[in-house]
């Protein structure tokens, strides 16, 4: 039986293909468009008129806008340049968290906090408690959209309460929009970028992973700054790639990517997947997943003692390979990680007749051997 790694979560090569014709398409046209940006050393704060539809989706200033090489890329810069010049110590996210970041936020050596996830988005009242503790120079870190690894998907009414506890005491609130477009069962609207707020955007999931563009939107009050601080010592981002993501988003072949290959496709692999879980793992389906990449979740029954067995069986008899439960929950003790596990739902492998059945049920079959 061919293995099947729950490592990181991978678009789904099939969608990204059928959009490559465009993202050629997309380089010749900006290179005709205007060679100069094209060849040359690009503006540090990114292809200008990729920085200007940002802004006009989000309502605000194409001067907060920034453009870089991924959204984490840009957030890395902008962390850093938070800690050189007003000193940011804190660092708190939700107890389940995508690991990117948080190893941002260790290599800066900041004091890491993992905040309670309730199913409306991080608990109010421990977010309280900890920023309280610590006035000022500190950020919030939250994936509210179909959240990585949980696949919660945050309320309006918890963004703004997380939003209005930061702003209280002098914090700012990260916004990580990779998954935003990713809705399969109703649009959600580019969201208001409170001053507070800085919001990150990526197509790394809907044009492709390889070209790797995506950005931040910062206060206006720390733009100046910031684009004086990336243009002391950044040579410039990688302007192709921006140049044609914007030829593609301004021909309206992103659109049409999304509407008819995208979302119908994604819509069909979140039903599929909601449909395994009720079938194998009824008692671990807290939620249905209706949009981003992920499902994340305890499976019910699993502890310190029969973890190891548990992991031995789903791979030795289901093929399945899986984390430690420690990789995605690094803000919790044992005790409370034990069981946790994150399952890509866009698999692919033409060996496989059904990789998510494959996983679901080898999952099933592990625990049900080990309880």
């Amino acid at each position: 039986m061919k293995a099947i790694k729950l490592a990181r979560g991978l678009p789904p090569l099939s969608i990204m293909q059928s959009l490559a014709p465009e993202l050629m398409k997309g380089m010749q046209q900006g290179l005709e468009r205007d060679s100069l940006a094209f060849l040359q050393y690009g503006h540090f704060a990114g292809y200008e008129p990729l920085r200007k539809y940002i802004a006009e989706m989000y309502g605000v200033e194409t001067k907060r806008v920034f453009i870089g090489n991924g959204s984490m890329d840009t957030l890395n810069i902008f962390l850093t340049f938070l800690q050189s010049k007003q000193g940011l110590a804190h660092y708190a996210c939700g107890k389940e968290v995508y690991d990117r970041p948080l190893v941002i936020a260790k290599s800066m050596g900041l004091e890491l906090k993992g905040i309670d996830l309730t199913e409306a988005g991080l608990d109010p009242d421990a977010l309280v408690e900890y920023v309280g503790a610590h006035n000022g120079n500190g950020v919030i870190y939250t994936i509210p959209w179909f959240d990585n690894p949980s696949g919660i998907n945050h309320s309006a009414g918890n963004m703004e309460a997380v939003r209005r506890i930061a702003d209280e005491k002098g914090w700012l609130v990260i916004r990580d929009g990779a998954y935003l477009a990713l809705s399969y069962f109703e649009t959600k609207s580019a969201p208001t970028v409170a001053e507070n707020v800085i919001q990150t955007f990526s197509w790394s999931k809907t044009i492709s992973a390889g070209c790797h563009t995506g950005g931040i939107i910062v206060p206006t009050e720390l733009s100046d700054a910031f684009l004086a601080f990336i243009s002391s010592w950044r040579l410039s981002p990688v302007m192709p790639t921006q140049m044609a993501a914007h030829e593609i988003i301004a021909s309206g072949a992103w659109q049409q990517h999304m509407d008819e290959v995208l979302l119908p496709d994604g819509k069909k692999r979140v039903t599929h997947f909601n449909e395994l879980m009720q079938k194998y793992l009824p008692e671990s389906q807290k939620r249905e997943i209706l949009g981003g990449h992920f499902w994340g979740g305890k499976i019910e029954g699993i502890t310190l003692d029969n973890w190891d067995e548990f992991v031995r069986i789903a791979d030795t008899e289901g093929g399945v390979q899986i984390p430690h439960h420690s990789g995605f929950m690094p803000l919790s003790p044992p005790e409370e990680s034990v069981g946790y596990i994150r399952i890509p739902i866009f698999i692919e492998d033409d060996d496989i007749a059904d990789p998510l059945e494959q996983v679901l049920s080898a999952i099933a079959n592990a625990r049900n051997t080990v309880l």
